[in-house]
């Protein structure tokens, strides 16, 4: 027999945080660092406890030639953490958002669902 506690069901969560590197809740704009920057997403949840959560996560990607690849950064599945790179010359994020139900697309109910998102400001990485 496990003593492993079970993790709270997501309906559960009342709000959603992006937390830094440090597992600092970062605000926005958010100034990213040249390099790596990584997040992780924490779940408050109706009880008043905040636990490191798994979600759904976006972070549109503004391609080369014009327009937004919504999905291509990071996909479609869960996860933990997620790494966001900067560079002069790196392709360029307009924000990130995690989220408890995955958004497919702009007929989604996920917004009624928990979530939180940031817009990035590039100005502390240096220009090549």
């Amino acid at each position: 027999m496990s003593n492993k506690i079970a993790p709270k069901p997501a309906s559960l969560i009342v709000s959603l945080d992006i937390l830094d590197d440090l597992g600092r809740v970062v605000s926005a704009p958010y100034k990213l660092k040249t390099g790596t920057n990584i997040f992780t997403c924490q779940a408050t949840y109706i009880d008043g406890t905040k636990e490191e959560f798994a979600a759904y996560w976006m972070c549109p990607m503004i391609l080369p030639r014009g327009g937004v690849d919504f999905y291509g950064a990071i996909g479609t599945d869960k996860h933990s953490s997620v790494t966001v790179n900067a560079a002069p010359n790196h392709i360029k994020y307009t924000n990130l958002s995690c989220w408890v139900k995955f958004p497919d697309g702009p007929q989604t109910d996920a917004g009624q669902y928990p979530n939180k998102s940031i817009k990035f400001d590039y100005s502390d990485v240096v220009n090549g």
